[in-house]
């Protein structure tokens, strides 16, 4: 299968790495069309999918009986390292493999009865391969940010970071601080919110906006094009557009809004011909000829919209009316792509380049602020541990009704992953990016603090036995809990299903950090921004740590040292004809020898 062919070339050295690669992800599409290629995907969501399948399709049985049903009588007589071994074999049964060998471990949490005459303790102990630690967002020295898309002399992105004196405060505080920095008159500004699905809201400048609310969209500040001379201002409509794919208003909306000036005696091919060129740099690609799954249209509600109609001569000057914002006629226009055309769209979006500004939150530069206000890994970890209260549980012992709650590690993998969980759902199919900077570790991330007992345990049983045999590897390394950083996923934009994702990684042979960003590679150099984006992110989304072992080991790139049955076995696989299709008669991703 491709998949394990992938993982040859990879590990040879082989060039043909991404030709069996990109046949991998054609089969993945067929057989499970959820992970279309053309498609974003959540990086956490896939990378366990693919652990799981990976795991199912390459387990081995130790021969062990599962009879480990206890009542709780039994139960007591037991030690915690049984009691956790048998909660792997009621889950996953006798089968092992290498996937969890490498990244499974146990949880273990503790429910504790308030009373102290009491004592009672109930364990339970949950496998994961994968740890979701919740980021908060931005401290409050920097609660509200506000999106400027200014054109003057170049079209910029800047999000910029304010220290809100309260709760409510009128849009025209945002648009003045901001023109004082640029030095244009505020009348030249649009205040609006657009929503995921791509709503348009307008506010005026005395409009008051509850900065405390969390379900408020993001406020953007949008300059509006220079009037060519010789047009008078009555002749003009200004539009804000944004792009969506599907249905409104249940579409998604495709980056950021853009502000186009139309004149009312235009036609529709003047007007569509017009915005398609202003959004250039949303489309996959020029279209020429113009393909018609699109629409154009005009919105007057909230959630109502007018299509305009191509067949009318001058269709905003028949029937259109336009809102008045600051004296200027402001049409709000959604152009509507057919839902067919999202994978295009998403293979080729690069997203915008959004600068951040603090100069609004009571800091006089970056640096401070963000150092500032990044939290460490080891307090989302704190947190995500922490011992709750729990009130509404009845003790089965003293029929008491207070406990406690104590959530620690009983066993840690070899690779351990982190997933930082960076969107928060406001509604239905409605979610918030939170961008909150994370100190990362790179070298030394003690783990020794949460694990329970971790003198006397750094391993589950199982883990460490396959027929009988005990694995070296995991046995030699599981008594270290120091770990280090081996690679980051990042996504850039506001939604998991869109934006883009990049990977950084540390080569384990020279020691040297490379990012990945689709077929462009490029080395890190450590005084450099990319090395400090590393460390201190606010787009990392996957972390991926190593234990490390006590001697540091020796490594040399391969084929060199390889056994000779195993560099034949590998070449009779590519000698084989490219033509055999084997591998797809059954539903296997993986190919085996």
């Amino acid at each position: 299968m491709p998949f394990i062919d992938t993982f040859r070339c990879l590990w040879f050295n082989n060039t043909s790495a991404d030709t069996f690669c990109l046949k991998t992800l054609k089969f993945i599409e067929k057989v499970y069309p959820q992970f279309v290629i053309s498609c974003q995907q959540d990086s956490h969501e896939c990378l366990i999918w693919l652990l799981n399948t990976l795991h199912e399709e390459t387990k081995v049985s130790d021969k062990r009986t599962n009879d480990n049903k206890l009542d709780l009588k039994l139960r007591m007589y037991k030690s915690e390292e049984e009691l956790a071994s048998d909660a792997l074999e009621q889950i996953s049964g006798s089968h092992e493999s290498t996937i969890t060998d490498l990244f499974r471990g146990q949880f273990r949490s503790a429910l504790k009865c308030a009373n102290p005459m009491c004592g009672f303790t109930n364990l339970t102990f949950e496998p994961y391969l994968c740890v979701s630690l919740s980021v908060p967002l931005e401290t409050k020295q920097c609660n509200f940010s506000v999106i400027l898309i200014s054109l003057i002399p170049s079209p910029v992105i800047t999000r910029y970071y304010f220290a809100i004196p309260g709760s409510v405060i009128a849009v025209s505080y945002f648009k003045n601080l901001i023109m004082e920095t640029l030095f244009e008159p505020s009348n030249d500004l649009i205040a609006c919110s657009i929503s995921p699905s791509g709503q348009i809201k307008l506010f005026s400048n005395d409009c008051i906006i509850d900065v405390a609310n969390r379900h408020f969209n993001e406020l953007n500040i949008l300059e509006i094009p220079r009037i060519s001379s010789g047009i008078q201002q009555d002749d003009v409509i200004v539009a804000i557009v944004v792009f969506t794919l599907g249905i409104f208003p249940y579409g998604e909306r495709l980056e950021h809004p853009f502000t186009a000036n139309l004149l009312k005696n235009w036609n529709y091919e003047f007007i569509s011909n017009h915005l398609l060129d202003k959004g250039s740099h949303i489309l996959p690609f020029s279209f020429c000829p113009l393909p018609q799954d699109y629409k154009i249209l005009v919105q007057n509600s909230e959630y109502k919209v007018l299509v305009l109609d191509p067949q009318l001569i001058k269709p905003l000057n028949d029937y259109i009316i336009c809102e008045k914002y600051n004296n200027k006629n402001v049409l709000r226009i959604v152009v509507e792509w057919d839902i067919k055309l999202r994978g295009v769209f998403m293979s080729s979006l690069v997203p915008a380049v959004v600068h951040n500004n603090y100069s609004f939150c009571g800091s006089e530069n970056l640096d401070y602020v963000s150092k500032q206000s990044a939290i460490s890994l080891t307090n989302l970890i704190d947190d995500y541990v922490k011992c709750e209260s729990i009130r509404d549980w009845v003790c089965p012992k003293c029929k008491k009704s207070s406990g406690s709650m104590e959530l620690q590690f009983h066993s840690l993998p070899d690779v351990l992953v982190f997933h930082l969980k960076r969107f928060e759902s406001l509604s239905v199919g409605v979610t918030k990016k939170i961008d909150s900077r994370v100190q990362i570790p790179i070298e030394e991330l003690d783990m020794s603090p949460y694990v329970f007992n971790q003198h006397l345990r750094s391993s589950t049983l199982p883990r460490n036995k396959r027929n009988g045999n005990v694995n070296k590897f995991n046995y030699i390394e599981k008594n270290s809990l120091i770990y280090y950083l081996t690679g980051v996923i990042y996504h850039y934009g506001e939604r998991t299903n869109s934006g883009h994702y990049t990977a950084a990684t540390r080569n384990p042979v020279d020691g040297k950090w490379r990012t990945f960003d689709d077929s462009r590679v490029s080395l890190i150099a450590e005084s450099g921004y990319s090395f400090n984006e590393l460390h201190n992110s606010s787009r990392s989304y996957l972390l991926f740590y190593q234990r490390r072992p006590y001697v540091k080991r020796q490594l040399t790139w391969f084929p060199q040292n390889v056994p000779e049955h195993i560099i034949q076995k590998y070449q009779r696989r590519f000698d084989c004809d490219d033509t055999d299709k084997s591998y797809t008669n059954g539903k296997s991703i993986f190919y085996k020898m």
